[in-house]
């Protein structure tokens, strides 16, 4: 569980170190709403690379977490993942991430 501050995630990275051969699959999750990868029940693996989401998500409900889900299909060894999230913090910032999302679903972008 990743602690976060009010606002808005403006990107998301997650390491996958060399070794893994994309047998570690991950989901972020927010109070049970996942919020990587954008499908549902779906999961991210990747070999020596970061995949990056640069879309903008509002952080308003406490607490402000990120919970990183992982399962390993190698049984010979463990694996390091790093989740790395950037957050502009405040009011201003979840409102922005609000309008973003809402012009989204409107499809308006």
């Amino acid at each position: 569980m990743l602690k976060l501050a009010y606002g808005a995630s403006t990107r998301r990275e997650i390491e996958f170190p060399d070794g893994c051969h994309g047998l570690v699959h991950v989901r972020v999750n927010e109070h049970g709403w996942q919020v990587l990868p954008w499908s549902r029940d779906e999961w991210l693996a990747s070999e020596g690379s970061v995949i990056v989401d640069d879309s903008v998500y509002p952080l308003e409900t406490v607490p402000y977490v990120f919970t990183l889900i992982a399962y390993n299909e190698d049984t010979a060894n463990s694996h390091a993942i790093t989740l790395r999230v950037q957050v502009a913090e405040g009011a201003i910032a979840a409102g922005l991430a609000r309008f973003i999302s809402a012009l989204k679903r409107s499809g308006v972008i």
